[in-house]
């Protein structure tokens, strides 16, 4: 009964009432009415820190489900209304700027291609592009080459050489 007579006079809540709230908090957490009078309570002696912290857990709830019925008309629950997305975003950056900035520096000069050790342009693309173009000779050297430089890849290799030989 004591629940009752909090909801129909929610400004009632007194020091004496917090033990059976957080007990009801504790034991139903979807339950929202004894938070929404904790929060009024802690509101009403200046204990920010349990404020803040209901607040914050009030406005996750009322995020996703409508407020209840009960106490709208008591205190003004507005402030635990959804932030939109951009409003969380430019919360997220007021913390720390963490925004990424592009290197401006200007891009190197030497040829960076000339330390490559690689000089056989052999590719299972090329390879491709010379057996679409009728040049199977080509072609198959070029997956003859691509299976010694890649030994784990052979058996592939050596069955691309036997398509090709088949469409000859």
């Amino acid at each position: 009964m004591e629940l009752f007579n909090l909801l129909e006079h929610p400004a009632g809540v007194s020091a004496e009432d917090k033990p059976l709230l957080e007990e009801l908090i504790g034991r139903y957490p979807w339950f929202v009415h004894p938070r929404m009078l904790l929060l009024r309570w802690a509101e009403t002696v200046g204990d920010e820190a349990l404020a803040a912290r209901l607040r914050s857990r009030l406005a996750l709830r009322l995020t996703y489900y409508p407020a209840p019925p009960l106490l709208l008309d008591e205190p003004d629950w507005s402030s635990l209304r959804r932030r939109g997305t951009m409003e969380m975003v430019d919360e997220f950056l007021a913390v720390d700027d963490r925004r990424i900035i592009p290197d401006n520096s200007p891009a190197p000069v030497e040829d960076l291609s000339a330390n490559s050790s690689d000089d056989d342009p052999a590719s299972e693309t090329l390879a491709k592009i010379y057996a679409a173009q009728g040049l199977t000779a080509q072609a198959e050297g070029i997956y003859r080459r691509l299976s010694l430089k890649f030994p784990e890849k052979s058996v592939y290799f050596a069955d691309c050489i036997a398509q090709l030989t088949r469409k000859k």
